[in-house]
């Protein structure tokens, strides 16, 4: 059966490029998984807080747990637990909830997928991430 629509004000590209650059980015999600090598990971899913870009999503940065602690990138996930206030050395467990909310720099760059169906697209993935301006202090309790 045939319709009507008004299209009049409706957006046709709400996509928003994010500029190469830093920027100030808080975990909103983190899932446990498992690399094809049987490596453990997580999936860490952002918001940018403040500037133009303020509440922007980046998604789907993957910190790996290597088993091989000479394999290329091992130290990335330390670096990422540095940068988010988290426990990184010697012996320690992590849980990835307790992430949420907590802060840090990263450079963001634009990268072009590859493979898949968005072969040829282009996504902000983040390339290095550091402590953020005046650390990951403990949220505050609001009393009630």
């Amino acid at each position: 059966m045939p319709g009507k629509f008004d299209a009049e004000g409706v957006p046709v590209n709400d996509f928003v490029e994010i500029p190469d650059g830093e920027y100030t980015l808080r975990i909103t999600e983190a899932e446990q998984g498992v690399t094809q090598k049987g490596d453990d990971k997580v999936t860490v899913s952002y918001e940018i807080v403040g500037g133009p870009y303020h509440l922007q999503t980046i998604k789907f940065h993957i910190v790996v747990f290597f088993k091989d602690k000479n394999a290329k990138g091992a130290g990335m996930a330390l670096k990422f637990l540095k940068a988010i206030g988290e426990p990184f050395e010697g012996q320690f467990q992590w849980n990835e909830k307790n992430w949420i909310g907590k802060k840090l720099k990263a450079m963001i760059m634009q990268e072009v997928q590859t493979k898949g169906k968005n072969s040829g697209k282009k996504f902000p993935r983040v390339q290095w991430v550091n402590p953020p301006d005046g650390g990951n202090a403990p949220l505050e309790e609001v009393p009630f």
